[in-house]
């Protein structure tokens, strides 16, 4: 079934488990091919809680998924609730693959600790980053990896929780 056309100046093919994104665009009347992402990079997601959750005085289970690209796996996975100065590691839920073909998603869960100065009421930021089997670990912000089009965006992802009173 032919994709529809969105512009006369893209070309688009569908291909699994490859996330290339090859584009051809016209730049003063001349088609010029921009480069093909070939692997994600490495990144975590929080799922529960959701954002603006709102939570007892305590611990709070935080969980999510990890995913790499070109078939690494996932090594670690940490959360921090201040902001990166201290972290908790998760546990790893993974599936066996063999070493470089480590396609599916490893989800983890951890038991985080509230920070001490947590009262009710204060909104505390949740953030986690991972760690893939080649030692690359998502970047703190996306200074360096920021462009136009939000492709490869792999930061820490955050959520903001709401301690309850």
């Amino acid at each position: 079934m032919p994709l529809p056309s969105l512009s006369s100046s893209k070309s688009r093919l569908v291909y699994p488990l490859w996330c290339g994104l090859i584009q051809v665009v016209v730049e003063s009347g001349v088609y010029v091919q921009v480069m093909a992402i070939q692997e994600f990079p490495v990144q975590a997601a929080i799922c529960s809680p959701a954002d603006g959750t709102t939570v007892e005085v305590g611990e709070v289970t935080v969980s999510g998924y990890a995913m790499s690209g070109g078939g690494r796996g996932i090594q670690r996975v940490d959360v921090t609730l201040d902001g990166g100065r201290t972290w908790h590691g998760a546990r790893l839920h993974a599936e066996r693959q063999p070493p470089g073909r480590q396609w599916a998603w490893t989800t983890w869960e951890a038991d985080v600790p509230l920070p001490a100065n947590a009262r009710p009421g204060q909104s505390v930021e949740i953030a986690v980053k991972a760690t893939d089997t080649s030692h690359n670990t998502q970047p703190e912000s996306d200074i360096g990896v920021w462009n136009i089009r939000g492709l490869l965006e792999n930061r820490w992802h955050r959520i903001h929780i709401i301690v309850s009173s």
